[in-house]
């Protein structure tokens, strides 16, 4: 079974909420026995919206920690964000 990662990246703009922009996102994920694996994102650009798309294999209550490093367009130092999510499959 196949799930996917779709990440955004917005810059901070006063009164609104906010700008997409372009970006560097290194991606990799881990399971609870430390195997790493990566995940390439490829970029999409349509109109106003700029997104990065990865898929990835997937086993019923198999519990990924995901790490990305971001580094929007125009800035010098990557940005780190991680997160944990358990997939169910019917």
């Amino acid at each position: 079974n196949r799930a996917m990662l779709n990440v955004s990246v917005i810059k901070e703009k006063e009164g609104t909420t906010g700008t997409p922009v372009s970006a560097k996102v290194e991606a990799y994920m881990k399971n609870i026995y430390g195997q790493r694996r990566g995940l390439h994102l490829r970029e999409v650009q349509e109109r106003d919206a700029v997104y990065y798309i990865g898929t990835f294999l997937v086993r019923n209550r198999e519990t990924l920690n995901f790490h990305l490093d971001v580094k929007p367009e125009g800035e010098a130092n990557y940005s780190p964000a991680a997160f944990s999510e358990e997939f169910f499959i019917e």
